[in-house]
């Protein structure tokens, strides 16, 4: 539930945002995001196809300066398991999942800007150019058949709700029919190979958010392993650098989707629901954390509350 600006102003000038600070600050703060954009790249990118996961460059950097005003440290998911995290105040970690290509361009000079460390987590077949997300493509079908943009979030919604087999049938049947055609390569949406290698050269992490994007409760044990394993082993093939860290498609997984983590390598695994997490959760051999799943439209008000008053009420 989204808390409404009068109460968010009554927590932060009233202090209890600032006194809940003061009794989380040895929790771990994971914050998620997806596309950064601006006006400046929004053609560029196509970024029409995919506003309901976009923060304005903007918005984004004032979270950032919020997040170092109030004292949040920002470390690596490498170093959850490598640095002695009660020594620190607020320890804080930024993602960002499914590898879109204004990440370069938009959030990571804010990131140098502020010396913060964050991931980028890539789909691989996307990275190849050889998929897509299909909310985007369908959004890019909509547009070409004239449906009103108004109208794709609830065609979207409609679509998620049917099982995956059948949203396909559905979706293959109507781009035969009107001769669409969607050039997964050049559609300049998300990060490509070369663009992944210079994110990790300028000190982002890189971790795996699978090969296909499949949510991993619709398909079955075989391709669920090959979908963790292969993804890893093709990053660390093209980077020549160790992946631990995964994030769940749609931030869904089970214990026997972690089982399958462990066994072929990972050790840190982000989107197990939202929440702060604790220190004694913090394992050098497996951990799944808790997620912030940041709003596009949150202001510093509303990132302050979500961080502070709303999680120190829930515990």
């Amino acid at each position: 539930m989204k808390i409404n600006n009068f109460i968010k102003t009554i927590l932060h000038y009233f202090g209890f945002n600032a006194l809940a600070r003061l009794f989380l600050k040895h929790k771990i703060y994971v914050l998620n995001y997806h596309s950064v954009s601006s006006e400046e790249t929004n053609g560029k990118f196509n970024a029409h196809l995919y506003k309901n996961l976009s923060i304005e460059k903007d918005r984004f950097e004032s979270h950032v300066r919020l997040l170092k005003r109030k004292g949040h440290t920002f470390v690596s998911l490498n170093d959850l398991q490598n640095i002695n995290l009660r020594k620190i105040n607020k320890p804080t970690v930024l993602y960002f999942d499914d590898g879109f290509k204004d990440n370069i361009e938009n959030a990571l000079p804010i990131l140098k800007k502020y010396k913060v460390k964050a991931t980028v987590f890539v789909v691989t077949s996307i990275a190849d150019g050889s998929s897509t997300l299909w909310t985007i493509k369908h959004r890019a079908y909509m547009k070409n058949i004239g449906v009103k943009e108004e109208k794709w979030q609830s065609v979207i919604r409609e679509l998620k709700m049917m099982d995956k087999k059948e949203r396909e049938q559905r979706l293959n049947t109507e781009y035969k029919k009107s001769n669409f055609i969607w050039d997964d390569k050049n559609s300049n949406i998300f990060l490509n190979w070369e663009d992944i290698k210079s994110l990790s050269e300028n000190g982002v992490g890189i971790g795996s958010h699978s090969i296909s994007h499949h949510n991993l409760f619709e398909i079955d044990k075989d391709l669920i392993l090959k979908e963790l394993k292969e993804s890893k082993e093709l990053i660390e093939n093209r980077l020549g650098v160790n992946i631990k860290s995964f994030s769940y498609p749609y931030g869904r997984g089970n214990e026997s989707v972690n089982d399958v983590l462990k066994d072929v390598g990972y050790s840190v695994v982000v989107s197990k629901g939202p929440g702060l997490n604790n220190m004694k959760d913090i394992s050098n051999k497996f951990m799944v954390l808790k997620t912030v799943p940041v709003k596009i439209d949150d202001n510093v008000l509303d990132l302050e509350a979500k961080l502070y008053s709303r999680y120190f009420l829930r515990k």
